[in-house]
């Protein structure tokens, strides 16, 4: 008796929710779904690429390349994240139906929300490391040497755990519906999660901001140094280098930007609107989450020479042939 009793006060627990979903076509179904496999794949590949490169090079491990490291870590999680919580939604039917399948969901959903917003903070990292760099490039080595680069990339990461994991003790299971960030307590990630999350984008947007006046004014003066005189041809090749490393970061952040702005207005700000957005849209602004994190590897390889030498390198002993 005390058993059935236990039982039906856990079972109170569970909300069952009302059917506000559609059901989505079973081609668009299998479309995003494929779609979502192969995304992950290769944002899981191209991230594990650049932290075996950076690990088997040491030329690669520079203080702005510290930043990007934890960006690929974070970028590489994603991929899996996001291929256990396609799994979980397949797995169940779409519909989370005892306590074991919502503790996989709770697990998926932690792992993807650690993700994006290890994504995120790193790349706010970045914004500071290419700032320090520009603006105070005198104190530079002294301000950010690889060892503080490291100790402020711990905090982050410790305060992105701390942000989020509390779901797996604090969280709203649902019978009834699919796997999605519901499994939050909406407490949880307006107070908790969110403010942080704009706090970050709200950094590195003024720092970005700032940066871009100034590297408008070093355009100027570089092209001063280059008519100048060929005794300034080091000075030039020096500025040059780090006004393309500014440009790459800048192209980072955008991809971030675009990734993350339909999501963060369509799948947190729209919440529960189906009649102003639909659920196919909603499913493609996660999606495109996690194509920001396929798109840096390819950016790192296109822009940075030390990344595409060290890719080729890798691919090389990858092949078998000699390096």
């Amino acid at each position: 008796m005390t058993g059935n009793t236990s039982t039906q006060a856990h079972c109170a627990n569970w909300t069952v929710a009302k059917p506000t979903e559609p059901d989505l076509p079973l081609s668009l179904v299998i479309g995003f779904y494929a779609a979502g496999g192969l995304v992950c794949i290769a944002t899981l590949v191209g991230n594990i690429f650049v932290i075996i490169s950076f690990a088997k090079f040491p030329v690669l491990r520079t203080t702005s390349n510290y930043f990007l490291l934890s960006l690929a870590i974070a970028d590489g999680t994603s991929g899996p994240a996001t291929m256990l919580f396609l799994l979980v939604n397949l797995a169940t039917g779409f519909h989370i139906n005892n306590k074991y399948t919502h503790m996989l969901c709770v697990l998926a959903v932690n792992l993807n929300a650690v993700a994006y917003s290890g994504s995120l903070f790193s790349v706010m990292g970045v914004a500071c490391e290419r700032y320090v760099k520009v603006i105070y490039s005198l104190r530079y080595e002294r301000l950010m040497p690889p060892q503080r680069a490291k100790h402020i990339l711990a905090v982050l990461w410790i305060f992105n755990f701390v942000m989020c994991c509390p779901v797996f003790i604090w969280n709203r299971p649902m019978l009834g519906r699919r796997c999605n960030k519901r499994v939050f307590h909406a407490l949880h990630m307006y107070a908790i999660i969110l403010p942080p999350i704009a706090a970050a984008i709200l950094v590195t947007t003024v720092l970005y901001a700032r940066l871009f006046c100034v590297a408008w004014r070093h355009r100027h003066a570089i092209r001063a140094l280059e008519l100048s005189s060929a005794d300034h041809h080091g000075k030039v090749a020096v500025a040059k280098r780090e006004a393309k490393l500014t440009k790459t970061a800048g192209m980072i952040i955008g991809l971030l930007y675009a990734s993350w702005l339909p999501y963060l207005v369509g799948g947190v700000l729209l919440e529960g609107r189906e009649d102003l957005l639909s659920i196919s849209a909603r499913q493609t602004f996660y999606l495109m989450l996690t194509c920001s994190s396929m798109f840096n590897p390819v950016v790192y390889q296109c822009r940075i020479p030390e990344f595409h030498t060290a890719f080729r390198k890798l691919a090389a002993s990858l092949r078998g042939d000699q390096i």
